[in-house]
């Protein structure tokens, strides 16, 4: 059961590093956009 829960543990984390490099560039691209509205808009 140790195992069993540790895999899971792994299992998820590996995911949850997928997903922050992915939303990191993500993230950047929509505030470069945002700031680009902004500055039209001033």
């Amino acid at each position: 059961q140790w195992v069993d829960r540790c895999k899971s543990t792994f299992e998820k984390g590996k995911v949850n590093d997928s997903v922050r490099k992915f939303l990191i560039p993500a993230n950047q691209a929509v505030t470069a956009v945002l700031m680009e509205k902004m500055a039209l808009f001033k």
